[in-house]
C-alpha cells in the first residue's frame, strides 16, 4: 500500500516503544511521520511548526492535559481528522471520545492480542477457530493489526480529502461551448490559497462570483459570494477584506507589517494584499491559533 509524500501523520503517544511500532507500520506505508511526541503541548508545538494530514491519538499522555483535551482541539480549532489509538478502551472513555466524532477508535488490546496471535501461529499450527469469539471479531482474526490500522488510516484521509469546492471554468452561459473535461473541477480545501472575488487582472468579476487562487495560476470560479462561502470554509480561511479570504496555512501565504508601519499585509506568491481594519481583529485572532509560516513583523 503506498500513499502520497505530502500524506503526513502525527502519532500523539507517551510510550515509545508503542511508537516505535506503529511508526514503522506507516513509513512502511509510505506515509511521512512526525516524531515522538508524548504530550498535547508537544502536539500543539508540532501542529503550528508543520500542520499533519491526519493524527494518532492516545487517551494518557504525559502532562496535565489528555487524548480526549487534545481531540477537543482537533476538531473545533484545528480542523484535523484523528484516530484514537488507546488501551483505555471502557465505555466511559469511548463515549468521551465520541463527542468529538474521531475518525475510528482502535484498541491497544486488540494490537497486542493479534500480535500475540501471529507469534504463536508462527511456532505451531493454530486454527484461528481457537480463538475466543468474545475476545475479538472473526473479520478482526483475518487480518494482522497493521492491515486493520491501515485500512481506517486510508477511509479517514480518503474523507478529508474529498472536502472541497467544486469549480467552474468558465462562466455559465460559456460552459456549453468546452468539453465536459474542462467544465469543472473538484478542487481540496488545501489546495486553493485565497478566494476572490477579481479576476486575473484585478478588475471585478461578475456579480455572485468568486475566483479561486491555485498553483498553477488558472482561471476557475464558483457562483456565490464571499459572505455566503466563508462559513462553509474550513477555520483555517481567514477574510481579511472586501475582495479577499486567504489560506493562513497554505505556504505560499506569508504575513508581515507593510512599511507603513498601520498596515498589514499579506503575501501571496509576492503580491501584497492590505488586511482591512473591518477583519483585522478577527484576522490577528485567527494568527494565534493557526502560527502561520510568517506571524505579523
Amino acid at each position: 500500500m503506498t500513499t502520497s509524500p505530502k500524506q503526513r501523520i502525527m502519532i500523539v503517544e507517551d510510550e515509545i516503544s508503542t511508537y516505535e511500532k506503529i511508526k514503522n507500520i506507516l513509513k512502511n506505508a509510505g506515509y511521512e511521520i512526525s516524531g515522538y511526541i508524548p504530550s498535547v503541548r508537544e502536539a500543539r508545538k508540532e501542529i503550528q511548526n508543520r500542520r499533519p494530514d491526519l493524527v494518532l491519538i492516545d487517551i494518557v499522555l504525559q502532562g496535565e492535559e489528555n487524548g480526549h483535551t487534545l481531540a477537543m482541539e482537533l476538531k473545533h480549532k484545528y480542523y484535523i481528522p484523528f484516530i484514537y489509538l488507546s488501551r483505555y478502551d471502557d465505555n466511559r472513555n469511548i463515549r468521551a471520545a465520541a463527542k468529538f466524532n474521531p475518525k475510528a477508535f482502535l484498541s491497544k488490546k486488540l494490537m497486542f492480542l493479534l500480535e500475540k496471535i501471529k507469534g504463536q501461529n508462527k511456532e505451531r499450527d493454530i486454527s484461528r477457530t481457537e480463538i475466543r469469539h468474545d475476545l475479538v471479531a472473526d473479520k478482526s482474526l483475518s487480518f494482522g493489526f497493521d492491515e486493520i490500522l491501515l485500512q481506517n488510516i486510508t477511509l479517514a484521509l480518503a474523507e478529508y480529502n474529498r472536502n472541497g469546492i467544486l469549480a467552474l471554468s468558465d462562466y455559465p452561459e460559456n460552459l456549453r461551448q468546452k468539453p465536459e473535461k474542462f467544465r469543472q473541477k473538484l478542487f481540496r480545501f488545501h489546495e486553493v490559497i485565497f478566494l476572490t472575488t477579481n479576476d486575473m487582472e484585478g478588475r471585478t468579476l461578475s456579480e455572485n462570483f468568486v475566483r479561486l487562487g491555485l498553483e498553477p495560476e488558472a482561471f476557475w470560479i464558483i457562483k456565490t459570494s464571499l459572505k455566503k462561502i466563508y462559513p462553509v470554509l474550513p477555520p483555517y480561511f481567514q477574510r481579511i477584506n472586501r475582495h479577499y479570504i486567504v489560506n493562513l496555512l497554505h505556504p505560499s501565504v506569508r504575513i508581515l507589517k507593510h512599511s507603513d508601519k498601520k498596515k498589514t499585509v499579506v503575501l501571496i506568491n509576492n503580491t501584497e494584499v492590505q488586511v482591512s481594519s473591518t477583519y483585522y481583529k478577527a484576522f490577528k485572532k485567527k494568527l494565534e491559533d493557526y502560527y502561520v509560516g510568517a506571524q505579523i513583523r
